[in-house]
């Protein structure tokens, strides 16, 4: 039935392809999303995984995922390949990427394979494998980490992290979950673990008063949202470093 699915799929899209090419206003994901559907997206490599167990009980108010733990149409890039509109959603406490089946199916969530994963997105937010540098290893980072910021001289990127604090009732663990983010800077084709602004000083010189003045700017932020502070003060210093050249 699978092979007769596919052969449809391939004959689909020989007239497909060129109505496609004719129509310049169709957005390439929309036609890579229309090929998923008449392939069935649960026939495609994204599930080449293994089905996943929470070991938390996960609420609205506390979870183990990023930004929500309701699955969202989302992209990916997996095994070379980009897929669009594919439900997703991140387990940070864990490392893991999550999908699901058909609608049929749909109360399961399948665990993708980390090494395939090379980069998606969770609500605007862009992640990518920290495979893409062996200096990352050395520095203690893996998984997944979010692309925060990317500019002329700095990218920033943000490892998102969170502790339990755990408390038993029955089998299952309820949790109240803190951050515990991990801040990364690439600067000169070298990344550096980034702790505080003192860190920043140390590895761009002669800049002192300007990462003075961007942090009294935005210092309302700095307590309250780290993540936001830390992405708009690279943001800033980016841009006083492009200026610097001219």
């Amino acid at each position: 039935m699978k092979l007769e699915k596919l052969l449809i799929a391939a004959l689909l899209c020989f007239t497909i392809i060129p109505k496609v090419k004719s129509q310049s206003n169709i957005p390439l994901n929309k036609s890579h999303s229309l090929f998923d559907k008449i392939t069935g997206i649960d026939n495609t490599d994204l599930f080449n995984g293994v089905i996943y167990n929470e070991t938390f009980r996960n609420t609205e108010q506390s979870h183990v995922f990023f930004n929500s733990p309701k699955f969202s149409p989302e992209t990916i890039t997996y095994n070379s390949q980009t897929y669009y509109n594919v439900m997703l959603k991140y387990d940070i406490y864990n490392d893991i990427l999550l999908t699901k089946l058909n609608e049929e199916k749909s109360y399961l969530n399948v665990q993708l394979i980390s090494d395939k994963v090379g980069s998606f997105t969770i609500d605007t937010h862009k992640f990518i494998n920290t495979t893409i540098s062996n200096q990352l290893k050395t520095l203690e980072i893996f998984g997944f980490m979010e692309e925060a910021y990317e500019g002329e001289d700095l990218k920033f990127y943000i490892k998102h992290r969170k502790k339990p604090k755990r408390s038993l009732e029955k089998r299952m663990v309820d949790a109240n979950f803190i951050k515990d983010n991990i801040y990364i800077l690439l600067y000169n084709n070298s990344f550096y673990r980034i702790k505080s602004i003192k860190d920043v000083k140390r590895i761009i010189l002669n800049k002192s008063e300007d990462i003075k003045s961007i942090q009294r700017q935005y210092k309302y932020l700095q307590k309250n949202d780290t993540d936001n502070f830390m992405t708009l003060f690279f943001n800033q210093l980016d841009n006083r470093l492009i200026s610097s050249k001219h």
